[in-house]
């Protein structure tokens, strides 16, 4: 049962993500890729395995890029 409501959830997310990445700038979009590699590195360097709040890191890390970009903070 767990794997049909994961597999449920990826697709709507999905589908989700899709309909976002439209309303998304181009330079906005990188830099929020740019961010995950780089949490994915942060993770595997620090032992994913055993860390705790993961989710929260990642989503920390999109959430802080994205406003950065959209504020253009690196003009300022």
């Amino acid at each position: 049962m767990g794997a049909v409501v994961d597999a449920v959830v990826i697709f709507v997310c999905g589908l989700f993500g899709l309909r976002l990445k439209q309303g998304i700038p181009k330079r906005v979009n990188e830099r929020i890729m740019e961010a995950i590699g780089l949490a994915v590195i942060a993770l595997g360097i620090a032992g994913a395995v055993q860390g705790e709040d993961t989710i929260v890191f990642i989503l920390s890390i999109v959430i802080g890029t994205f406003i950065g970009e959209t504020i253009d903070i690196d003009f300022r």
